[in-house]
């Protein structure tokens, strides 16, 4: 009888132990690294390639949201805490001019361009448009650059306080970095879903 228990013991110690060894394997295939995780999302396979046929394009779209809320803040925070001059103003220099007041006329027309075209492509990339992706990233490239151009040059002849100037490249900074993952996530997704579609087609 004895014996009997203790065989039966030592068979359940097994089943728990392969009972566990199994656990911790499905667990160990299930574990995903970060970067994985970052590839899949911008690279989706499977049946997330499947769901992207009926879900819309909605991190772009709110990544792209995001961007225009902080050009928005840019713009505000440099309009309304720099009171620039008309007429020549000493220490300043762009592109061989001396007068900020040309500037300021093309620099509040990008802008409004800028935040038009930021919604509008908000808006299509929902729907997985490669096209508006590339404009989107194109904007994104230009709010990282534009403050080496009339905030730097203002900052150097002291129009704008080295506050203000900070502020401003952070928002602007943060605005091209979402308007860029923004356009990634669609050209990435909607460049996929085409390729995924048409194969679709041909295999009809």
């Amino acid at each position: 009888m004895e014996n009997e228990n203790i065989e039966m013991n030592d068979l359940d110690a097994e089943e728990i132990q392969s009972t566990s060894d199994a656990v911790e394997k499905t667990s160990n295939e299930n574990k995903v690294s970060f970067f994985e995780k970052i590839k899949n999302y911008f690279v989706p396979k499977g049946i997330h390639l499947e769901m992207l046929r009926y879900k819309p394009n909605k991190a772009s779209f709110n990544i792209g949201i995001l961007g225009f809320v902080f050009l928005c803040l840019g713009y505000c925070t440099f309009y309304s805490s720099t009171n620039i001059p008309i007429g020549k103003v000493e220490g300043f220099k762009l592109l061989g001019s001396t007068e900020p007041g040309y500037f300021l006329g093309i620099d509040i027309l990008f802008n409004i361009l800028i935040m038009l075209f930021m919604l509008y492509s908000c808006i299509r990339m929902k729907a997985y448009y490669i096209s508006q992706g590339a404009v989107s990233i194109g904007l994104g490239v230009f709010d990282l650059v534009r403050t080496f151009f009339l905030p730097l040059a203002l900052r150097r002849c002291n129009v704008m306080t080295p506050i203000i100037y900070t502020c401003v490249t952070i928002f602007y900074i943060i605005s091209g970095t979402c308007s860029i993952i923004a356009g990634l996530l669609s050209v990435c997704k909607g460049s996929l879903l085409k390729k995924y579609l048409l194969s679709l087609k041909e295999s009809e």
